[in-house]
């Protein structure tokens, strides 16, 4: 990333650099994934594997392979169309497509990139039958919002109940969710309307990978909550449109973002890092 820092300095200008925002690293970019088929094809003639291009499709696998028999469906997922009110069925590894859950969060919005974007297990679903959900919607009057909640799916799979809103925002666009290890929810989110000011800033939680506690509370070792013009809730910063994330077996956090022209990353998230978007950009 270094070498493109002062080709984007009018950029850096124009935005302005927000007081206690980290500088970008680009030493946590592990891969850029720009489709160079001449050098794709020189590392497998050299017995290179491309993990990198696996592990991103993993990530987009991974997120929709819930843990049990059986997975909520939507849209993303498996290409199958739903009403837009919000309900979802439970599809099985099979295929078979139950009856559309009751007491599921209703959405409306116009826009058909958003909507229900993700639907996970707890680490303990077994015991507690709590999944979470992450979608935008559009309240009657108001503008689009996206939530993080929480719910308990019914033993026999028919309603969810107890829908709880984690983390609310105006304008959020939440995409993927991942419990870590120490029980924590990450959260990545994106940054879609120009002029792209929001993934720079600390205040927006637009372009960040946040971090939640799954109650809805903040994490006391969180990078920026000592910072008060900071939301605390944000863990890391500078993404513009991800949409895969998983956890390697060793716990590391790894996202897929969409850069604008094909320029798209894999990125290993450090907390307090800040991967760039939009003052760097390889589209």
């Amino acid at each position: 990333l270094r070498p493109h820092l002062e080709t984007r300095a009018h950029l850096r200008g124009a935005l302005g650099e927000e007081k206690g925002a980290p500088r970008i690293e680009g030493v946590h970019t592990v891969k850029h994934l720009r489709g160079d088929r001449q050098e794709r094809t020189a590392r497998r003639g050299a017995g290179v594997v491309d993990q990198d291009v696996d592990l991103a499709k993993g990530c987009h696998r991974g997120l929709h392979q819930l843990v049990g028999e059986s997975r909520v469906g939507h849209t993303a997922g498996n290409r199958k169309r739903y009403p837009t009110g919000g309900n979802e069925p439970i599809v099985t590894p099979d295929g078979k497509v139950s009856e559309l859950l009751a007491g599921t969060p209703a959405i409306k919005t116009p826009i058909r990139l958003f909507g229900m974007h993700d639907v996970i297990l707890d680490k303990d679903f077994a015991k507690n039958r709590t999944i979470y959900l992450a979608y935008v919607t559009t309240p009657e009057g108001g503008a689009n919002s996206g939530y993080i909640a929480s719910a308990q799916l019914a033993a026999d799979e028919k309603t969810v109940t107890g829908l709880k809103v984690l983390k609310e925002g105006p304008g959020m666009v939440p995409r993927r969710i991942v419990q870590s290890k120490d029980g924590t929810l990450m959260v990545i989110t994106a940054d879609i309307t120009t002029p792209y000011v929001s993934a720079q800033s600390l205040k927006s939680t637009q372009g960040k990978v946040l971090r939640i506690n799954t109650d809805g509370s903040i994490p006391k070792d969180n990078p920026f909550i000592s910072n008060k013009d900071a939301d605390p809730s944000v863990y890391a910063l500078g993404v513009r449109d991800p949409q895969g994330m998983a956890l390697s077996p060793a716990g590391d956090l790894y996202i897929i973002e969409n850069e604008p022209r094909g320029g798209d990353e894999l990125n290993l998230i450090k907390a307090g890092k800040n991967y760039g978007f939009p003052l760097i950009s390889y589209g």
